[in-house]
């Protein structure tokens, strides 16, 4: 973690897909709140709206707030 945070090494969270594929068990255990924590860039998106039937309004307004984590940003057309 500490050569990502240093070498501004951004990751993408897909919060949802990762639910869905197994990737993690939970939201509650997802790292993405650890990422932050160690100064690693990290942001919030979906794999495949189309197939997961997820947008971005709900990774920011349900899977982040599960996930820890609370968005410093308004999503595109969450307004």
């Amino acid at each position: 973690m500490d050569f990502l945070a240093e070498q501004q090494i951004g990751i993408e969270s897909c919060l949802t897909s990762n639910i869905q594929t197994s990737t993690v068990a939970e939201l509650a255990a997802h790292p993405l709140k650890t990422f932050l924590e160690h100064g690693i860039r990290a942001s919030i998106n979906t794999d495949d709206p189309g197939v997961q039937g997820v947008d971005i309004i709900h990774e920011y307004t349900v899977a982040a707030p599960a996930a820890g984590v609370i968005p410093r940003a308004n999503p595109p057309g969450a307004d």
